[in-house]
């Protein structure tokens, strides 16, 4: 052979061990099962779960993280405050009104009872002779004429009794009287018209009709000073109470309103209450021998804070609900009214029975607390939480 054939089989020799190399490494790859590209790809899947596991392992942890950081935040944030929850602070007194007793075990019904006939005769004789009472009188007596057992009103001494009081309202030392009379036809009618009257010797006023024959007639007594409350029945459920003045041998209205209300007396404090307003005034006797409704102010949120005990804790969860605190206002820090931008919140102290009750009460009638003035005078600054209340003396 010459060299070329002689390389050309070596070349050969060489090319089929390898072949033979290769299919021995096949064989043995294909009896494990496992070739390195396998491997490899093996490999990486591990590292792919591994980091697949840690990283659902973190987004548990972070989960439980946030929501643990969540819970820890809601539970220190403001907690939920109510109207109800508002309790009323009484701090130091620093305004004075004297003590007021009301008088009103001298009221007599009937007429054979009652000290002072002649205040009675009076009465009968002033009203026969009223022409409104006349009006009523002729109405009532023609509405009567069809049914039978009435007696109509004829003359002045035809005019019932219904009920009368007899005090020294004046303190002069003698007995003055209020009495009311009924206007229509006998037996008495429990709708119908009534004329009250205040007699002191020959003097005589009238100081109103009712719908209803009957009266509740009171003294306020405040030692220096002394009026005449009369609460007369319109109807079943109207009222008109009305406060005078007794001035010698009249009386001068104090508190006389053209509208339903009742009026009811609390630690030094007068409660006017007028029906169609839906709504109380707070009214305080003041020392210079004034009635004076407490009018209605502008305050601050720390002076509001400051006359409940979780008066800012209010405030606070009204701003985290969304609301945005325009004004505050009171009437004698005895109601109040919050604006926001998105409503107006009233409310007031809770009274119940002779108790002034601290807990705040929400208003659900009235929106709005109206300044309408029953006084001649008011004040802004009295504060009955500080209300001082002087005891009654001679």
């Amino acid at each position: 052979m010459n060299g070329k054939v002689i390389a050309i089989t070596a070349a050969l020799a060489v090319c089929a061990a390898l072949a033979g190399c290769a299919e021995e490494r096949s064989e043995t790859v294909s009896e494990t099962g496992t070739s390195v590209s396998d491997v490899t790809s093996s490999a990486a899947s591990e590292m792919e779960t591994t980091s697949l596991t840690a990283s659902r392992a973190d987004t548990e942890t972070e989960k439980t993280t946030v929501s643990e950081i969540e819970e820890t935040v809601q539970t220190k944030a403001v907690s939920k405050v109510e109207v109800s929850d508002l309790k009323a602070v009484y701090g130091e007194k620093l305004y004075s009104t004297p003590e007021c007793r009301i008088v009103s075990d001298f009221s007599f019904e009937n007429e054979a009872d009652f000290p002072a006939s002649e205040h009675i005769a009076l009465a009968r004789k002033t009203a026969f002779a009223d022409e409104k009472c006349i009006d009523e009188i002729n109405f009532h007596n023609e509405d009567a004429a069809n049914e039978n057992g009435f007696i109509p009103v004829e003359n002045a001494d035809d005019i019932a009794f219904s009920v009368g009081a007899c005090y020294d309202f004046d303190g002069d030392g003698e007995r003055e009287s209020v009495v009311v009379l009924d206007l229509c036809p006998t037996p008495s009618w429990f709708l119908g018209c009534s004329a009250i009257y205040y007699i002191d010797g020959a003097n005589i006023l009238n100081i109103g009709f009712g719908g209803i024959p009957d009266a509740n007639i009171y003294v306020l007594d405040f030692g220096t000073e002394k009026f005449v409350q009369v609460d007369k029945y319109n109807s079943i459920t109207s009222m008109g109470s009305d406060i005078y003045r007794a001035c010698g041998d009249t009386l001068e209205p104090e508190i006389v309103l053209n509208s339903t209300n009742w009026i009811e007396y609390l630690n030094g404090v007068f409660y006017c209450t007028i029906k169609y307003a839906y709504m109380d005034y707070p009214i305080v006797f003041c020392e210079d021998g004034k009635f004076r409704q407490l009018g209605i102010k502008e305050i601050t949120e720390e002076d509001f804070a400051a006359h409940f005990e979780n008066g800012q804790e209010y405030l606070d969860c009204l701003k985290a609900d969304g609301n945005t605190v325009t004004a505050i206002y009171t009437m004698g820090y005895y109601r109040y009214q919050i604006d926001t931008d998105n409503e107006s919140i009233t409310f007031y102290i809770g009274k119940d029975g002779d108790t002034v009750v601290g807990n705040a009460v929400r208003d659900n009638i009235a929106s709005h607390i109206y300044d309408s003035s029953l006084t001649e005078e008011l004040d802004y600054d009295i504060d009955i939480s500080k209300l001082d209340v002087i005891p009654y003396s001679e």
